[in-house]
């Protein structure tokens, strides 16, 4: 993909089209916007809190709950 198609996608797209091309194992992503990620995708990632980030209690809790799933 060209650089200027890949700025264009908003960001779940732009994440979703590098997990596509390099095919991992498993994933996860952190992210604070919403807009753009696939349905099939949304297992795959976590809303972080627009301050708190991470430090979000449920932010925290959802993300200890899909890694601790990748590791099993």
């Amino acid at each position: 993909m060209r650089e200027h198609e890949f700025t264009a996608l908003p960001r779940g797209l732009q994440v979703y089209s590098d997990v596509a091309k390099r095919r991992p194992h498993d994933w996860l992503a952190l992210d604070d916007v919403t807009e753009g990620w696939p349905e099939h995708a949304l297992p795959h990632y976590v809303r972080t809190h627009d301050h708190e980030g991470i430090n979000d209690p449920a932010v925290l809790t959802e993300f200890k709950e899909k890694l601790g799933k990748m590791c099993r």
